[in-house]
């Protein structure tokens, strides 16, 4: 089971992300991922830092989940996960930010990088809630609506 948390980011770093399992785990939440590089922003922070903070901190009652590296993989013929594919001298290393840049400017990613029928809800989300732009915008923070509401149980 997954949930979504409507929560503008603060790049904290790794406080942030001691914060998001907190707010999880009082969720309900039994385990949350942490991405390389989980609530950074540029190289303010080390990438794996919010991977770390779990080590020095006591049980707080939720499984961090550590996610390292995706990448392409010739060998498997698709993304890879680094602590799965097993074919980490043939990865071939894409940038976030090239690929952001190109959602960005409306033109979808090959399908190696990217599924289409993902990048048309991404793009479909755009137009809906972020004023043309699948990222967050000055209108969406103005807003303060949450793109989507879930009704109590």
């Amino acid at each position: 089971m997954t949930s979504l948390l409507f929560w503008d980011m603060r790049y904290a770093g790794p406080r942030e992300a001691v914060f998001h399992a907190i707010v999880r785990k009082n969720l309900g939440c039994t385990h949350h991922m942490f991405g390389r590089d989980h609530a950074g922003v540029g190289t303010y922070y080390d990438p794996f830092a919010a991977h770390r903070i779990f080590e020095e901190l006591p049980d707080l009652g939720i499984y961090p989940v550590k996610a390292f590296e995706w990448y392409y993989c010739p060998e498997c013929a698709g993304i890879a996960y680094e602590e799965q594919c097993g074919h980490k001298e043939t990865a071939q290393r894409f940038s976030g930010s090239l690929i952001r840049s190109i959602i960005q400017d409306g033109v979808q990613p090959p399908r190696l990088l990217f599924r289409p029928e993902v990048f048309k809800l991404v793009m479909e989300s755009a137009e809906k809630y972020g004023d043309g732009s699948p990222f967050v915008t000055e209108s969406y923070l103005e807003r303060g609506d949450p793109v989507m509401t879930v009704p109590a149980l």
